[in-house]
C-alpha cells in the first residue's frame, strides 16, 4: 500500500513552508522572508530550485522576536 507514502509526504509538506506562506504568516515581504533566509535568521531547504523556510525555524524566529 502507499499509505506510509502518502503519510511521508503530508508530513513533509507541512514541515517547510514556502517564501510566500512565510511573508503571509509573518506580514513581512518576500524580499525580507529571503534576507532572513540568506542570514540564517530562518533554516532553507532547497528542493528542486525552490527554497522554503523550515516551519519550525520560523516558529523559533517569532518566539525570538515576540516580547514576553
Amino acid at each position: 500500500s502507499n499509505t506510509i507514502g502518502i503519510r511521508l509526504k503530508a508530513l513533509r509538506e507541512e514541515r517547510k513552508l514556502s517564501q510566500d506562506e512565510v511573508a503571509h504568516r509573518l506580514a513581512i515581504s518576500r524580499t525580507t522572508v529571503w534576507r532572513l533566509l540568506r542570514d540564517k535568521e530562518l533554516q532553507a531547504v532547497r528542493i528542486g530550485s525552490r527554497t522554503f523556510a523550515t516551519k519550525t525555524s520560523v516558529e523559533d524566529f517569532v518566539r525570538r522576536h515576540t516580547a514576553d
